[in-house]
């Protein structure tokens, strides 16, 4: 039988080695967070023609700040079928407001198009509140960085009440199970 001869420190060369290989491997597939782009949602009570809040209907005043050189900027705004929105803000690489009605929910893109670093830019949304269910609205902006490398943020916004209706029994309250869209 022959001894086995080990040097110092082998067994420790030989698992920062592997480490070090693990980490240069993982490197290129990390996007999360990237912080090149802030963003900001925030409610704003609308006035009625008589001055009044409307219960109805709500401002989303949304804020796109470059925190670095960005190009092909794009923010896309996804809102459910049960709450509508319009832009009232006309982007800026466009005519005008625009409203794009889809088949999953509305969906307004707007070509933001290039903004210096620190720079921002704000989207104001009228959104017709549902009396009774809801559903979440999504933000997404893309863009490239100056190397051309793709980057995003995205957030989601809670609009109405979504969900099944809760039904008093016994003196709680319960929120029954949803099938299909369907409660009982």
């Amino acid at each position: 039988m022959v001894p086995e001869v080990r040097t110092p420190g082998t067994g420790m060369r030989i698992a920062l080695i592997v480490f070090s290989f693990l980490v240069i491997l993982h490197l290129p597939g990390a996007t999360e967070p990237d912080g090149n782009i802030r963003l900001r949602a925030l409610w704003v009570a609308p006035a009625s023609s008589q001055g009044t809040p409307d219960p109805g209907r709500k401002i989303l005043r949304v804020e796109v700040e470059a925190l670095v050189p960005l190009s092909d900027c794009l923010l896309t705004a996804t809102f459910p079928q049960a709450a509508p929105a319009r832009l009232m803000t006309p982007p800026p690489e466009s005519d005008g407001p625009s409203f794009f009605p889809s088949q999953t929910g509305r969906i307004i893109p707007i070509r933001i198009g290039s903004i210096a670093t620190r720079a921002s830019h704000s989207f104001r949304f009228d959104i017709e509140i549902p009396e009774t269910g809801g559903g979440f609205a999504s933000i997404l902006v893309t863009g490239r960085d100056a190397r051309g490398r793709q980057v995003s943020e995205a957030a989601k916004i809670v609009i109405g009440s979504p969900g099944p209706a809760e039904v008093p029994r016994h003196g709680a309250i319960e929120f029954p199970a949803a099938s299909k869209g369907k409660s009982e």
